[in-house]
């Protein structure tokens, strides 16, 4: 049974024989009720007070949650963006690698192609010479056999020229021999570049 401050203030007691003092029991009862009425009013502030904080618990629980998503959600967003600047460094890693070996491989081409083109240079050089020596030889024989066939009794005109030449010195009659080959060498290198350019 539920007993409030105006239960006790308004409760009246049995008498029997001389009993108590009635004025002693009422301002016993007015204390209770009164302390009664303050125990009350406690709790209501009390309850009150629990309903404030479960709504500031409930608040900070929505605030830990919404802190709690949203740093997963930017550990996620951290975590793209790592993933996304690792993949394309290894695009650009990969495409340097190529590039590379693209270039690398356009250069061993040019080498190769420089030593083969130097290599034919090397061959026509020697074939020059052997083509100048060949024709060194072979206007000598002529001018050997020239001088020997030269008969001065018989041609009083060209005895002369044999004469000239057997006196000229011989880095002259060289000299004369080397622009012959010269103007030979030339036109035959004319006709070996325009076959090889067809």
């Amino acid at each position: 049974m539920k007993i409030g401050p105006v239960d006790i203030r308004n409760h009246t007691f049995q008498k029997r024989g001389r009993g108590v003092d009635d004025v002693e029991v009422r301002d016993y009862l007015e204390m209770v009720a009164d302390r009664l009425e303050e125990v009350i009013l406690e709790g209501e502030a009390l309850k009150t007070r629990i309903v404030e904080l479960d709504g500031e618990v409930q608040e900070f629980r929505k605030l830990e949650r919404s802190m709690r998503d949203s740093l997963l959600s930017a550990e996620r967003m951290v975590d793209d963006r790592v993933a996304q600047a690792e993949k394309e460094a290894q695009i650009i890693i990969k495409n340097a690698e190529l590039q590379g070996e693209k270039l690398l491989g356009t250069a061993r081409e040019e080498q190769t192609r420089l030593v083969v083109a130097l290599d034919d240079l090397r061959r026509q050089r020697i074939t020059y010479i052997e083509r100048f020596r060949a024709l060194l030889r072979s206007q000598s024989k002529i001018l050997e056999a020239s001088v020997e066939g030269l008969n001065p009794d018989t041609d009083p005109g060209r005895a002369e020229a044999p004469q000239r030449s057997a006196e000229m010195p011989v880095s002259e009659v060289t000299d004369e021999a080397f622009r012959d080959t010269q103007d030979v060498l030339f036109t035959q290198g004319e006709g070996s570049g325009s076959g090889q350019s067809g």
